[in-house]
């Protein structure tokens, strides 16, 4: 470029009908240094280095946000972690065992911002729900003073599957490492209880119950490869409120769809 801009002025001098010879104008380029020689005079014109630096300079990576508005789908299936039993629901026997327990999850409206070539921070918002199906027959619902207890049918002839359902909607904030198309997450995130409540699966009438948390807080890490993850979750908060009777916490693995 620098010899382009040399001739180029060379030859414009030329035309202004300039009293110099031909030897008296000359282009330099020693150790990369250019230079134009006129009549004894001598006109820089840079180094190769600048070049370089001014291309350097034009490929400096830049902050880059992006928002989306669907986020991963989670499925998972959870389990309990220091269940406990103590106060009045010390002797009602293992009544949280669970037959099964599905997580589902759905993020929207995220947003990630590029802090360099392989690092990530991102939020948005998401919903869950968690199908908890008992291994007992038993519904938690409150008795007459407020407290949250399991009601068990006495009659033993009277077997009839049970669950529990909450979901909760919250902010998560993650950092991520992020390599073409494999990505290592991991994200804490603080949600509200939206609603909760148990029922006999072959009935329509819901218990609400007053045990469940109100807000808690969820750690998460997850590795994924385009389109498919696999994560592992847990619930920095116990399910039931402190004083219920248990202090367990969820803990979810599965598998998310990366959209």
């Amino acid at each position: 470029m620098k010899k382009i801009t040399a001739t180029l002025l060379a030859a414009s001098l030329a035309m202004l009908n300039i009293n110099a010879q031909e030897k008296d104008i000359q282009l330099n380029t020693e150790k990369e240094q250019f230079s134009l020689d006129i009549a004894g005079f001598r006109i820089g014109l840079g180094t190769d280095d600048e070049d370089k630096k001014v291309e350097f300079s034009s490929k400096k990576r830049r902050s880059k946000i992006e928002f989306g508005l669907i986020g991963p789908l989670y499925f998972g299936w959870s389990c309990l972690t220091n269940d406990n039993y103590y106060g009045e629901w010390s002797d009602k026997g293992d009544f949280l065992r669970p037959r099964n327990c599905f997580t589902f999850g759905l993020s929207f409206c995220s947003i990630t911002a590029s802090l360099s070539e392989h690092i990530q921070i991102n939020s948005g918002i998401r919903w869950s729900c968690t199908n908890y199906s008992f291994g007992n027959s038993v519904i938690l619902k409150d008795d007459e003073y407020g407290r949250t207890m399991p009601w068990i049918p006495a009659d033993d002839n009277y077997k009839v599957n049970s669950k529990m359902y909450h979901s909760y909607m919250g902010v998560p904030v993650g950092v991520s490492y992020v390599n073409d198309k494999f990505a290592l997450t991991f994200k804490i995130s603080a949600e509200g209880l939206l609603t909760g409540y148990s029922k006999w699966e072959n009935e329509d009438a819901r218990h609400y119950f007053s045990a469940l948390n109100k807000f808690k807080s969820r750690a998460e890490i997850m590795a994924s490869y385009s389109l498919l993850g696999a994560f592992v979750s847990y619930d920095l908060t116990p399910m039931f409120v402190s004083g219920s009777g248990n202090d367990c916490h969820l803990l979810t693995f599965g598998f998310a769809v990366c959209l």
